[in-house]
This record gives C-alpha cells, structure tokens and sequence, in this order.
C-alpha cells in the first residue's frame, strides 16, 4: 500500500504532466514518477511559498478576490472533489459573489517539492473549511497545489483537490447539517443552529456563547463572520459527540432583527460618555439581558432531541467567554466550562469586570477550562483567574497556547481560526467532564 507521501507525490506528477505541459519544463518527472532522487527543500524557498500559500489562504477567507487575482496565474486551473474543471475566472467570480466562502479551520501543508521554477505543496484541510451556497462542507480534504515562479514571484498554477473518503476521520466527519431552533427569550425570538450527532443518543450537549460581534469592521472581522465562526464549530463539536447549540443573542448573526447588539450598544456608550460609562453598561448587560438569554439557550438545550440533560457543559469566546463564566456561577447543574479569550479584550481598562469575574470563578463549582493565545489581546483573564481557582483549590485548566496568525486579532480568535490547536485538549477535557 502506498503512503499518504507517494500518492502525494504521483499525484503531484500527474497535475504537472497534465497542467504544465503547454508552458512549464519539467525536469525532474520520468514516466510519471517523483524526482530522481532526495533532495533537501532550501529553506528559504520553501519559506516563501508558505507564506504565500498563507496568503493565498487569508485573502479566501476574507473574500479578497483582487489579492486573489495576483496570486493565481492566468492560466489556472483547478480539479476539485467532484472532478469539475474550474479555471481563474470561475474561482473569482464565485469568490467574489460569495457563493464559495473560505473559513478558519486549518490547513496544513505536508509536503512541499520545490524544482526550479516549480514547486509542488501537498496537503490537507480541516471539515469545515469550504462553504458553498450557504452550507460548510463537513468533509476531509487533501490537496495537491503547483506554483511556478514567474515574474520575480510565485503563482499557483493548478490545484487538485481529493475527500479524504475512507479514513475514519472522513467517516466521522459526515455531519447532519444543523436545525435552525427558535429560542424564546421573553419578548424575544432569538435563533441558533443545533448539531447533532450520528447515531443513538442521548448525547451529552454544548451551549456555544458567541462574542458581541459589532456591526461594523471595528474588530477586525465583518459581522458576517459569525456565520462563519458557527459552521467552522458546530461540525466538530458533532462528530466528538455533542450536541453543539450556537445560540444567536440579540443583534447578532440571525437573531439581528430581534434589537441591538451588545457591541454597538457599548460603542455608542464609549463615544457618548467615556470608558466608564462603557465598563458600567458592558457589566450590567453581561448581568442581565445577555445572561437572560444564555439562560434561555440553556433551557432549550436541555428539551432537545437526544441531549442527555444531566450532562451540559457551556464554551464562550471574549463576550462570550465572560458570560460563561457569569452563566457557569449562576446555574450549578452544568458540568463543565470552556473560556475562549474571555474578557481579554476589556480586562485592563475595566476594574469592574475585573472584580465580577474573579467573583464568579470563586463561586462557580463546575470545572473550568481557561485557554488564551499568547498574543491574545492579553492573557491576564485566564492566568488571574485560574490562580483564584487555584487558590481556592477548586478543578481548573489553563492553555496559553502559541501565538497564532499575525495579528492581536488573529490570536484572540483562535477559538475558530486554529482549531487544531486546542481541539484535543478542550474535547479531553469535556470528555471527562461530561461523559462521568
């Protein structure tokens, strides 16, 4: 049998016979072999090709059709999964319309063949990375991707992508797209997208607390993104077996029509009165209406369809994370928690939130699992409140993982855009918790 390396390879000779053909000398391929023999990648090139296959990478996921065109050749063609032949101009323009959206789970490149003018990249993707029309592709990919240096710069020149269709982790990854729920919360109609699982339950579940996601670009990422954030989480919550509730809270994602949401509102506040005035209102929403509707998330999650309701944990990121905390001192029949970035955007200019989550940490029973990447906008939240938890003697975990991506931005959110890195320690972790 072969490896996943000589495939890799013998199909790296198959795109180039076919592709370069018209425009590339191809030295090294005989009778469509791999190259004549080892031979060690130059650092430095191969740097740079992982540099631009990451750009390449980031102007997918942000929709970048004009970095897109410098990047792809002229002449590019793509086989993807399904054996369409797709060419520049099909790319961008489905691109550009958004009909195919690009997200954060990871990419990783395996292998890279560099001859000359050529190189090879081989790969794979996370489920979860394409989206088309709407709907996340909760399947395994591998790739083969040819660039060729041209004009002082490299370029991609074909791309042939293969499903991972018989390997476990293909087979696990055949997700039930999700059910679009209605969460009464008082006069509201809030919405959430619940996975489920294959198979038999019942299932331990997950309520998702997402971020307060401004509508404007202020974050560094556009309000639809949170679209974006649920279907790159809810497929792998599902296939470790949970039922994964991303619940949309006011203003935000589908339940926008259902009044303002917390970001704007704390906008307004910091523009109109000051820091303050903005700590004050980011405290009293996280103690009221936004825990209100947690709640609401909660009692919906335990009435579900195969959710086991004695087992419920809840996960939060930045907002989000700060009102899991908040939600994990309020109700005592969960079973776990996971803070993602929790409070690390306000922790320093808001002794109030401070003080409310140490208190919260010190009161909460469940076990709590914070996480931070080292360039997070801080790490002082988790590593403040897990030596309270400590302390205190109480169960906790604490990750601070490496810096991810280039930006503060880029490492506070982690939570979808690098789930490989805490994927096996957070469902260790919930699986010890939940599945007692």
């Amino acid at each position: 049998m072969r490896s996943f390396d000589d495939a890799a390879r013998l199909c790296s000779a198959v795109l180039l016979t076919s592709f370069l053909r018209r425009s590339v000398v191809v030295p090294f391929l005989v009778a469509g072999c791999a190259t004549t023999g080892p031979r060690a990648v130059e650092r430095d090139v191969e740097g740079q090709l992982r540099s631009v296959d990451a750009e390449r990478n980031d102007a997918l996921r942000a929709g970048d059709t004009a970095a897109l065109s410098r990047l792809y050749a002229d002449d590019f063609l793509m086989i993807t999964s399904t054996g369409e032949l797709r060419s520049k101009h099909d790319q961008l323009r489905d691109i550009g319309s958004g009909t195919i959206q690009h997200q954060g789970p990871a990419e990783r490149v395996l292998h890279v063949t560099v001859e000359g003018d050529v190189a090879v990249l081989q790969g794979e993707s996370d489920p979860g990375t394409l989206i088309t029309a709407g709907r996340p592709d909760a399947r395994m990919r591998r790739y083969t991707r040819v660039y060729v240096h041209r004009s002082g710069r490299w370029q991609l020149l074909a791309t042939h992508i293969s499903v991972v269709g018989d390997s476990p982790t293909a087979s696990a990854t055949q997700i039930q797209t999700p059910d679009t729920v209605v969460v009464p919360s008082g006069d509201l109609k809030l919405k959430g997208l619940l996975w489920q699982p294959r198979g038999t339950g019942p299932f331990p579940a997950v309520l998702f607390n997402h971020g307060s996601w401004p509508t404007n670009n202020r974050s560094g990422r556009p309000a639809r993104e949170i679209f974006e954030q649920a279907a790159a989480l809810g497929p792998v919550f599902s296939r470790h077996g949970f039922v994964f509730l991303f619940l949309f809270r006011r203003g935000a994602g589908l339940s926008a029509n259902q009044g303002v949401n917390a970001a704007d509102l704390l906008d307004k506040e910091l523009s109109a009165k000051g820091q303050d005035a903005r700590n004050d209102l980011q405290l009293r929403l996280l103690q009221t209406e936004e825990l209100t509707e947690a709640e609401a998330g909660l009692a919906l999650l335990r009435k579900a369809p195969n959710v086991d309701a004695k087992h419920i944990a809840i996960a939060g990121h930045s907002f989000g994370g700060s009102l899991t905390l908040l939600l994990a001192e309020r109700d005592t029949g969960l079973m776990a928690a996971v803070d993602f970035a929790g409070g690390a955007a306000s922790w320093d200019a808001s002794p109030q939130l401070r003080a409310r989550l140490l208190k919260a940490v010190a009161a909460a029973p469940e076990p709590i699992f914070f996480i931070h990447a080292a360039n997070d906008y801080s790490s002082a939240p988790g590593k403040t409140l897990a030596a309270e938890r400590e302390r205190l003697r109480k169960p906790y975990r604490i990750e601070i993982y490496p810096a991810f991506g280039s930006s503060t931005s880029d490492g506070h959110n982690l939570v979808d855009l690098s789930i490989p890195t805490w994927e096996h320690d957070v469902f260790r972790f919930l699986d010890e918790q939940t599945r007692r």
